[in-house]
This record gives structure tokens, sequence and C-alpha cells, in this order.
């Protein structure tokens, strides 16, 4: 869970790298995303991208207006590109009810779940594997500061 020592230590560290920090995402921004992607985003989710938008924690976390270093793609092209894989792989496509959130560098997706559970799936061997509880946990995991 994203707890409020995290989110002081987050704030701390974009206080001294802003190129690393997005624009917040609003309400209307929120509500838009779930309706195109027809999901209810996780609260862990929510909180991260309404205060840091699309924002490095120690991985590449989209949103919409996503911090310089990480490029324009959203949210919501993530997860309709990972949607439309998995479906052309005719796989199981958990990813049908999740949001892709990230990715590991080599084109797997990281999503996190309805139930808030970050997982990545394995283009090359179609493997899901977790990567944690939450979206905290995997920042909390991933994220040091420098």
């Amino acid at each position: 869970m994203v707890d409020a020592y995290l989110l002081d230590r987050l704030s701390k560290f974009y206080k001294d790298n802003q190129e690393m920090k997005g624009v917040p995402l609003t309400l209307d921004d929120i509500n838009n995303v779930e309706n195109i992607l027809k999901i209810k985003l996780p609260e862990d989710y929510k909180l991260f991208v309404s205060t840091y938008g699309g924002s490095y924690a120690g991985l590449a976390i989209y949103g919409l207006k996503n911090a310089e270093m990480m490029g324009d793609e959203t949210v919501i092209e993530l997860t309709n590109r990972a949607r439309k894989l998995l479906d052309d792989l005719k796989v199981d496509n958990y990813i049908l009810k999740s949001v892709v959130v990230s990715d590991d560098g080599a084109g797997n997706p990281i999503f996190i779940n309805v139930n808030g559970e970050v997982y990545i799936y394995y283009v090359d061997n179609g493997e899901y594997n977790k990567l944690g509880d939450s979206l905290g946990d995997v920042i909390e995991e991933n994220f040091h500061e420098w």
C-alpha cells in the first residue's frame, strides 16, 4: 500500500529530481481513464498518479502526463496495447480486467489486477509472475533514493 511514509520519501526525492516527476492527474482524468479502459483503477495507483502523475519510482509508473525522461506513452496506450497483444496470442487475458502501469524494458507489461496485486506478463513464455500485493509494495522494493 502507498502509505504516508512512502509518499514523504517520494516527495523529497522529486523535490531534487523534478525530471523524474510527471503532472498529477485530476479526478476528471482518473474518471476518463476508468471510462476508456472500462475498469475501476486500484486505489494505490489513483493515489500515486493523482499526486505525482506518470513518474519514476524505482520503475516507470505511467499516467497521462509523464516525467520528461519517460516519454509520452499513456497508461491507456500501454493497457490497450497489452490487451491487444494477449488477444492476438489467444491466451488468458487477465489484463482485460487490469491496468498496465509499466513494463520491464523488454516489452513485458507490468499490471495491477482488480485486487490491487501487481503482476508481470512474460510475452516470450506466456507466464504471469506476481511482483507484489500492491503498487506500494512494488515501489518499496524498487525505489531507492540517490
